[in-house]
């Protein structure tokens, strides 16, 4: 599938470790969380994409351990 990309769209690539990772409860991250992600955080552009949405995890995991690794492109189109 071919998605065209307007003037100041971004697209995110991420592995599974920034959605699957757990709180102490055992609730994952999500999909939701990394749309919200998106929506505040790439006015910031892609730098400040990625720490805002590292930041995230890190707060929602809490004490608990990061049990995959996390991986994340940002592509900007000016």
């Amino acid at each position: 599938m071919i998605v065209p990309l307007l003037p100041d769209d971004t697209v995110l690539l991420y592995t599974d470790g920034v959605n699957e990772a757990v709180d102490a409860d055992g609730q994952e991250f999500g999909k939701e969380q990394i749309k919200l992600a998106l929506k505040t955080g790439s006015p910031g552009g892609a730098a400040y994409l990625i720490q805002n949405l590292v930041e995230r995890v890190s707060r929602f995991r809490g004490e608990e351990a990061q049990n995959d690794d996390i991986t994340l492109v940002t592509l900007k189109r000016t």
